[in-house]
């Protein structure tokens, strides 16, 4: 699974961007962000998201574009729970709905949210392929727009 993926019935919108210089590796379906000047990395901290990557890079900037599925505050998404934090010592179960969740790790192709890391999302769902009770099972989120950058 990738990171974050689209799980509501939309049609998202993908705008390209130039790589930044060095943007570290990222996956598609990894989170990431644009710097001052326009260039795509891949997200580091838990503050403002661009969008989700629709491609792999290995690390290297360039002049090349890649496209970007803009994140949609209206529209849910599903990640998977850490297995740290407090919320995660019996899995994901109901009980979290409602609960504010942020991203606690930035590593490629391993994107995963918790509820101690700074809040970003909210919980709205359990994904019902996993059983309750799933330690690192998925759950459905909505982003906050302050979470989202205004680069439309």
């Amino acid at each position: 699974m990738a990171s974050i993926e689209l799980y509501s019935e939309i049609q998202p919108q993908v705008l390209h961007y130039t790589v930044h210089a060095t943007p570290g590796s990222f996956e598609a379906g990894d989170l990431v962000t644009v710097d001052a000047t326009g260039g795509v990395k891949i997200a580091s901290t838990n503050v403002v998201f661009l969008g989700i990557a629709r491609t792999d890079t290995s690390g290297e900037g360039g002049s090349g574009k890649i496209p970007v599925e803009l994140i949609d505050p209206n529209a849910i998404y599903v990640v998977r729970l850490s297995s740290a934090g407090t919320d995660t010592t019996t899995g994901a179960t109901d009980t979290i709905i409602g609960d504010a969740v942020g991203f606690s790790a930035f590593t490629a192709g391993a994107q995963v949210v918790t509820d101690t890391a700074t809040a970003s999302a909210y919980v709205v769902g359990r994904d019902q392929r996993d059983a309750s009770g799933t330690v690192g099972g998925r759950i459905l989120i909505r982003f906050y727009g302050t979470a989202l950058t205004a680069q439309y």
